[in-house]
């Protein structure tokens, strides 16, 4: 775990995280949507973040995650759900901060999403989701994380993988709108965005 290659893109994350909004990691029990293997779960946990929940509907990452987040931190620190982000089976409120990286633009029902966050996230809580390597991440960073990361999905393959594309910040933002959450910010990320709400107090 502590050697992933992304490890980096975490950390520079939770510090734009940190620096646009007022989130005292001791006090936040934070949830990150479609995390995969727990890395920012990890992370998270690792800069005394009160708490934190994996929550993926790959069965197998959520087994996996779990078995290496159990090597570092004890059990009631955190949580790896196999869900998908429209019915968390947590209670109402359970969380203050819900993060997302390289996820929003699978979940194929934003709105539902968006309302499921409402629940579980408690006023005054913030959402920050986006897509790409984290808008403070240093340059030279970038680019070794980023040829890693193709290294790993394409090996010598010349063929590329196609993602859905996001959604436009303004769409999103009347979807979050909608469920409850004001718009803080939106920061570019070279061709992608990082988008930050706060619900609704």
């Amino acid at each position: 775990m502590k050697e992933h290659y992304q490890l980096p893109v975490y950390k520079y994350l939770t510090q734009t995280l940190l620096r646009h909004t007022d989130v005292q990691a001791e006090q936040t029990d934070a949830v990150d949507l479609g995390g995969g293997d727990g890395v920012w779960v990890y992370y998270l946990l690792e800069q005394g973040f009160k708490s934190a929940a994996l929550v993926d509907n790959d069965s197998d990452k959520i087994q996996t995650a779990a078995e290496k987040l159990t090597e570092y931190f004890a059990p009631e620190r955190f949580q790896a759900i196999n869900a998908d982000v429209t019915a968390i089976p947590v209670a109402n409120g359970a969380f203050n901060l819900a993060v997302s990286r390289s996820s929003m633009h699978f979940w194929p029902d934003l709105p539902a999403a968006w309302l499921e966050l409402a629940r579980v996230i408690r006023p005054g809580g913030y959402v920050f989701a986006g897509r790409g390597f984290g808008p403070d991440l240093p340059e030279d960073i970038r680019a070794s994380v980023k040829a890693a990361k193709y290294q790993k999905l394409y090996g010598d393959s010349n063929e590329k993988h196609q993602e859905p594309p996001s959604m436009p910040a303004k769409e999103l933002s009347k979807i979050a709108a909608e469920a409850g959450f004001k718009t803080i910010a939106v920061l570019p990320d070279h061709k992608a965005y990082w988008f930050l709400a706060q619900k609704n107090r």
